[in-house]
């Protein structure tokens, strides 16, 4: 049953205090589906040559904005109606969590093959991955790379280490062409780096945080003051209430406006 809330009680932009805490906790089961799905996959290696006996390619779908590849996956499982009753909804953003909660997962078609359904949410489930390390899509890292955007290589690199089928990838194998014309070692130095490197463990805190900076730059939150996101991080329980808390979170927050992310402060 979808929750009536107005405008007026949403004091973080597109959504409530609950709503945030329900997405949050939302994120670490989406990636332990997709942990158990690699997991049986890789226990019975021989299943993919059946299942998916074509080229199997994801790369292109980063080329997308992160919307455009949401709409794509949407529109595979036949659920295209649902976004149009997710906007005209009174509350679009509890409308989502309870369709989650309470409705059945978007499924595609049984004669959907299942080459074109990996294609689509294996690179989905990356970029949301980097958002949760990095703090950045990586739908969003492949336009600035486009862009010609200062530093942005940089977190090309990074992103490899989360999906390195990236380097498959049109813009990528632009960037490599380059690179091996003009003897440009740096480049293929970072790039091996890149292959071989590893994200590492993150602190569930921390992923916690970047999920929770990601959902106010999307939720028109641009005016909240360091000071409220520090409550709100509290509030949460991101972080302990701790006599250090409030300098620790803002030197979070002022680290994550230092690496560019497209929330405005």
């Amino acid at each position: 049953m979808l929750t009536d809330i107005t405008k007026s009680q949403k004091e973080y932009g597109k959504f409530t205090i609950e709503q945030i805490h329900a997405f949050i906790n939302l994120a670490p089961l989406l990636q332990q589906a997709r942990s158990e799905y690699l997991i049986k996959l890789r226990q019975n290696p021989s299943k993919l040559k059946v299942t998916m006996p074509d080229p199997i390619s994801w790369s292109y779908a980063y080329e997308l904005s992160i919307n455009e590849h949401i709409a794509k996956v949407v529109e595979l499982c036949g659920e295209s109606s649902a976004i149009i009753d997710f906007s005209n909804a009174a509350d679009p953003q509890q409308a989502v969590i309870d369709a989650i909660k309470y409705d059945s997962p978007l499924t595609p078609d049984s004669s959907t093959p299942v080459q074109s359904i990996l294609a689509l949410t294996e690179p989905l489930a990356c970029s949301f991955e980097c958002m949760i390390i990095y703090g950045r899509y990586i739908h969003d890292i492949f336009a600035e790379v486009k862009a010609d955007v200062d530093g942005a290589m940089s977190w090309l690199f990074k992103a490899i280490r989360i999906d390195p089928n990236i380097i498959t990838s049109s813009t990528f194998q632009d960037h490599l062409c380059r690179a091996i014309l003009l003897d440009d070692k740096e480049f293929l130095n970072e790039s091996q780096k890149a292959l071989k490197g590893k994200t590492g463990s993150q602190a569930k805190y921390l992923n916690d945080f970047r999920f929770l900076m990601q959902l106010l730059s999307e939720s028109n939150a641009s005016d909240l003051s360091d000071k409220k996101i520090n409550e709100l991080v509290i509030d949460l329980g991101i972080y302990a209430n701790t006599s250090s808390a409030q300098h620790n979170i803002s030197e979070l927050i002022r680290k994550h406006k230092k690496i560019g992310n497209h929330f405005k402060f």
